[in-house]
């Protein structure tokens, strides 16, 4: 499901911004500082997880009843939060205390910093402009 939605969001990001709908989009989503679906899924079950103890409820009951059966004998629900803060790799005992903040993208090689200068650039609109040019070069499948 998560992949579908990345893949829909990677196209629909080619599509605006006028390039072929064939090209890579990792350094294209790295330019545009676009975080990733899953990250953003990850985080804010660990923000959900956090802010569901701060509050005095029915829900924080069972989530400290099923994070005990956690503790105590390694046992856990699918499809629960605390089972989906697991697989999101965090602990759930210090998500509890520590608020999760959302990583920095940051750039990974020269092509993604030349895609973010070509991307950015006042010519880019123009379809025939050089940068729109080097911008569809960059992230051409070869």
């Amino acid at each position: 499901m998560i992949k579908h939605i990345e893949s829909t969001q990677a196209n629909s990001l080619k599509s605006v911004n006028g390039i072929p709908k064939r090209s890579h989009h990792s350094n294209l989503l790295s330019a545009l500082n676009v975080y990733p679906v899953k990250s953003v899924v990850s985080r804010n079950t660990v923000s959900l997880w956090h802010r569901t103890f701060k509050v005095d409820s029915p829900s924080r009951e069972i989530n400290a009843y099923l994070l005990s059966q956690y503790i105590l004998f390694g046992y856990r629900v699918k499809g629960t939060l605390i089972d989906r803060v697991l697989m999101a790799g965090c602990s759930p005992t210090s998500a509890i205390f520590t608020k999760p903040s959302q990583p920095h993208i940051t750039s990974q090689s020269g092509v993604t910093d030349s895609l973010r200068y070509l991307l950015m650039h006042e010519n880019f609109i123009k379809p025939y402009s050089d940068e729109h040019i080097l911008s569809v070069l960059l992230t051409k499948a070869f």
